[in-house]
């Protein structure tokens, strides 16, 4: 994923992952959750 590191997670719900799933924190929170993220 194109994320920089220790982006904090309201930020990622703001402009979304790449720019796909945009305004969908909780999309976004499982897609991280896949990667095996700290968030």
């Amino acid at each position: 994923m194109c994320r920089p590191p220790q982006a904090p997670l309201n930020l990622l719900s703001m402009k979304g992952s790449c720019g796909h799933a945009s305004g969908r924190p909780v999309r976004v929170r499982s897609a991280l959750r896949r990667e095996g993220s700290n968030f």
